[in-house]
């Protein structure tokens, strides 16, 4: 597969005998390396769940203590990132003696196949759920094709 460029080599080993079987997965290549990199680089904060009911899968995130003004949500290449920066407020009346909720700065990365898209987002009572819906075209039906 030399034109998978860039691709972690643990990935593209695991992959390399697929050549015999399939052509132009190199874009799958390159998202399973895109998730592999989160994955290694990920940290356990903020906690999520992914759900799925059907078509429609749902991600919670929870951020107690953010507001959905202190949360970006950005879907680019193939790739989910939600990203959270709590604004210290300095009209606060009080001093904060000790801090359990965290509310330090995060980056989420969540890769997403070409059949899916993001179709909305809420944030409830500091849990933000994001939906994604998977798309089934007329292209992923079945066919036959006939012989010349």
């Amino acid at each position: 597969m030399n034109s998978l460029t860039g691709i972690n080599p643990a990935v593209k080993q695991m992959f390399d005998r697929l050549d015999n079987f399939g052509f132009g997965f190199e874009d799958q290549f390159n998202l399973l390396n895109k998730i592999n990199d989160s994955w290694l680089s990920s940290t356990s904060y903020p906690p999520y769940n992914i759900k799925r009911n059907g078509n429609l899968s749902t991600i919670e995130i929870a951020l107690a203590g953010f507001s959905k003004e202190d949360i970006l949500i950005v879907v680019k290449n193939n790739t989910l990132t939600v990203s959270g920066d709590k604004k210290e407020s300095s009209t606060e009346p009080h001093e904060i003696i000790s801090r359990g909720i965290a509310s330090r700065k995060f980056v989420r990365i969540f890769a997403l196949s070409d059949k899916t898209k993001v179709s909305k987002a809420s944030m409830i009572n500091g849990m933000l759920t994001i939906t994604i819906e998977k798309i089934t075209s007329e292209e992923d039906k079945e066919i036959s094709v006939p012989i010349d």
